[in-house]
């Protein structure tokens, strides 16, 4: 962990390595990984760009992101995969939605706080968000949530597209 983490931070160091990325296989490795698991929706736009990315480091922020929401969805409800270009052009969005019991509006601003938990009683140590929000910076990317509770919740990244 110390590693990815160190990794995640720093921009010239060799364990981190960027290079331009099909998106389509990208999603291909998240398909795959969840092939025998619960419910997966994909919808994504067409003839996306490639994006500048370390395909391991996002295939982490991905299955932090999948599992909380396969965690916290409601029972038989699928959680989708969405990818877009983002609103300014310059990054592809991804995100990861659930319908669930939601993120209360005061824990949304400090979600991706190391060793922060929604739930207390977690036995989880609180990481997974957080070293999700050091990768995507290390990509020159953005992070965040939007959630309604008791409604749905948006975790999503953005990634630049590559040059």
């Amino acid at each position: 962990l110390d590693l990815l983490l160190k990794s995640s931070r720093s921009e010239g160091d060799p364990n981190l390595t960027m290079q331009p990325y099909p998106v389509e296989l990208l999603l291909d490795a998240v398909r795959r990984e969840h092939a025998d698991g619960p419910n997966l929706d994909f919808e994504i736009d067409s003839h996306l760009p490639n994006v500048l990315a370390d395909p391991f480091q996002v295939n982490l922020v991905f299955e932090n992101l999948i599992s909380n929401a396969e965690r916290y969805q409601l029972e038989g409800s699928p959680v989708t995969v969405k990818a877009a270009k983002s609103a300014d052009g310059n990054f592809v969005r991804f995100s990861i939605l659930d319908r669930g019991r939601g993120v209360a509006e005061e824990d949304q601003d400090r979600i991706f706080e190391r060793f922060f938990r929604v739930n207390e009683n977690s036995r989880r140590a609180g990481l997974g968000l957080w070293v999700s929000r050091e990768i995507i910076r290390a990509h020159h990317g953005r992070i965040g949530v939007e959630s309604s509770p008791d409604e749905s919740t948006e975790f999503f990244f953005e990634l630049p597209l590559s040059s």
